[in-house]
């Protein structure tokens, strides 16, 4: 369960980042769209990595809450960019877990 201050953190990111986005003229049916939460997700993780990085609290925190939504895509694309950067053994975690959540062990 994730600690309550980082909940409230979170949340707060994501809600600056969907008013960022309305602002930039985000449409009510894109907004209730899977594809918008990720967005979302995706912006707020780009946006606030310094500060995620500098918190090991906050940093296992976010890794918990994602691991929880995270889809087989989401574990193989980490896993490629893992690649990329040299991480072979990272990337094989990813992997791995992309494989178990397709089928339906986490």
């Amino acid at each position: 369960m994730m600690k309550r201050k980082y909940n409230k953190l979170l949340s707060a990111w994501c809600h600056e980042e969907i008013a960022a986005l309305q602002a930039k003229g985000a449409k009510e049916d894109f907004r209730t769209e899977p594809a918008f939460a990720d967005l979302v997700l995706r912006n707020v993780l780009s946006k606030h990595q310094a500060e995620i990085r500098k918190d090991p609290d906050l940093a296992e925190a976010v890794f918990m809450a994602f691991f929880e939504k995270a889809s087989p895509s989401d574990f193989r694309h980490l896993a490629a960019k893992d690649r990329e950067k040299g991480n072979h053994e990272l990337a094989y975690l990813f992997e791995t877990c992309a494989d178990r959540r397709e089928r339906g062990e986490i």
